[in-house]
């Protein structure tokens, strides 16, 4: 019975912070709707101070695209057939494996990239067919 009430106690914990979630959520949409009618500037500025936590975080981490989301980015913007990722080496025990990945962009290598696991690979090779087609990860416009 101690573990019943103990798994209740918690549903009925997560509950209710997920009902005052709602509840917040569902003011701040009462409140944009209430701004829409005062215009899109003040719904607009509404907007911006609810995100400004989310995005300052993320310009101090400048990490809002991964190398690999940003080389495809550059690739669709471009016409250029999706970029192809492929294992061409795995070194080490399965516990320490280091994998070497190769990246292609229009059937051509654009780079090779190492890591502890494939992604972690897949980021590097994409990180330097960026630099190698002159993209640098910095840069602002992402259009």
């Amino acid at each position: 019975i101690d573990g019943r009430k103990a798994v209740l106690t918690e549903a009925g914990t997560v509950l209710l912070r997920r009902s005052r979630q709602l509840v917040k959520q569902a003011g701040q949409l009462e409140e944009l709707a209430h701004l829409l009618d005062q215009g899109w500037e003040a719904a607009r500025a509404f907007a911006v101070r609810l995100l400004e936590p989310e995005l300052a975080a993320l310009q101090e981490h400048r990490q809002i695209w991964d190398y690999k989301s940003r080389l495809l980015h550059y690739c669709q913007s471009r016409h250029i057939g999706l970029p192809e990722f492929a294992v061409v080496r795995s070194d080490g025990p399965d516990h320490r494996k280091v994998f070497e990945v190769e990246v292609l962009l229009d059937g051509e290598s654009a780079g090779k990239g190492v890591g502890a696991s494939k992604k972690e690979a897949e980021q590097q090779a994409a990180r330097v067919a960026l630099a190698r087609v002159g993209v640098s990860f910095d840069d602002v416009d992402m259009e």
